[in-house]
Parts: C-alpha cells; structure tokens; sequence
C-alpha cells in the first residue's frame, strides 16, 4: 500500500514537471535503463529514461538517517530518494547512522528493493551520531554545495547525546540556496530527550513534520515549484 502511494506521488511529481523541462536533442529511448528502473514500480513504465537529453532540474543534496531510531521509517524515506532520482537529474543521495555514505549509484542502478536491503545492510540500524555525519559532509561533498544547492535532510535530530555539530549545519547553510528538515516525529517531540531538533531548525529554511504521505507531496512539489 506504502509502495503504491509514493509511486503516484513519483508519477505526479514526474507529470507536473514534464511540463516545465527543456531538451535540448532527446536521442534514442534507452530501453534497458528504462526497463530496469521500471522494475521498482512492478514493470509498469511511467518513467522513460533517452540516451541524449539536457533537462533544466535542481541541484539537490538529500542526507537520510537510517539509524536504528528511524528504522520503522527508513525504508519509506528511501522509497522517497528513489522517487526524486526519477524526476530530479542532478540530485545525489546520502544515508548514514553516523558515517556518511553516498548512495547515489546504488539507487541509480538497482531496483527499489534492492537499493533499500543494500543500504540498510550496510548502514542501517546503527547508533545515531549526526555529529559525525555532518563532519564527513563538510571533509567530502561541502565544496559541492552552491547557492543554488537545496539540501534535504531527512531525520528525527536524534543523536544519543553527541555534538549535534550545528556549526556544521550553519556553514552549510551559508553556502546553499536552502535547507529543508523533514523529520518523522510529531513536533511534539522535538527537543525532548536527546533531540537537537530546535538546534537545528534556525540553520533551516524550512523544518516540516513527515509523518503523512500528503506531507511530503506538498514538500517535494514546493521543491520542484520553486526551483524552475
């Protein structure tokens, strides 16, 4: 039921910026890539993939916690990335507990379930330190980050009592265009027990709760909306 809903929001999300995008010289269809990333939706095209195309996307940078505190929630999170790297061309994907990961090829070249048990095998589950997380950021992709860069960072802000490193979040803040925090927790929550969420959130353009399918459509639409 979860996998149908995020696939709808992909195929609205790919619709409704079809209608915004340029190509330049559209090529040939690449069937095999075409086929392949179709396999996470159960074989049933909506997204073609062409072997010569420059389309006007976003520059986005997603850092998602899949820590053992986010289990419950990180495979929905990650079926979000892989909804984005279907209608987003320049975007690159991060997962962590504590050290950082790039996992941008792994949901470029495999299928839904296999890009979600290869990154929770690997990463997930493990002790939160967002610390650590935001150090490898700043030694490895922070020259990445332009003003035209939007950073999502999906997480409960949750790091066991470690330095939240805001100084971190608030270079990368400098130098980005944006920041948004999507965190899976009731606001309620926040900034109790070892949540640094409210540390967090002035480095942020925009902090939202998403606990609901309907909450991240509306995030993610904005996203696109406002970076055409």
């Amino acid at each position: 039921r979860m996998r149908v809903l995020v696939r709808q929001i992909a195929k609205r999300l790919a619709t409704r910026y079809s209608r915004k995008r340029r190509r330049k010289q559209r090529g040939q269809l690449d069937i095999r890539r075409t086929m392949r990333r179709n396999m996470a939706w159960g074989g049933i095209p909506f997204v073609t993939h062409w072997k010569q195309k420059e389309i006007d996307k976003p520059r986005v940078m997603v850092l998602c916690d899949v820590s053992g505190s986010v289990a419950w929630v990180a495979e929905f999170l990650l079926m979000l990335i892989y909804a984005l790297t279907e209608v987003l061309s320049d975007i690159r994907a991060f997962a962590y507990s504590s050290n950082l990961s790039d996992v941008s090829d792994i949901l470029e070249n495999h299928t839904i379930d296999e890009a979600i048990s290869r990154i929770m095998t690997s990463i997930g589950f493990g002790s939160s330190n967002y610390g650590i997380a935001f150090e490898d950021f700043e030694e490895g992709w922070m020259k990445d980050v332009t003003n035209k860069t939007t950073v999502m960072i999906l997480g409960d802000a949750r790091g066991n009592g470690t330095d939240p490193r805001t100084d971190i979040v608030g270079r990368i803040a400098n130098r980005a265009r944006r920041i948004i925090w999507l965190n899976p927790e009731y606001r309620s929550s926040w900034g109790t027990g070892d949540s640094d969420m409210y540390r967090y959130a002035p480095y942020c353009s925009m902090v939202r709760v998403c606990s609901t399918l309907n909450d991240l459509e509306r995030v993610v639409t904005d996203l696109l909306e406002e970076s055409a």
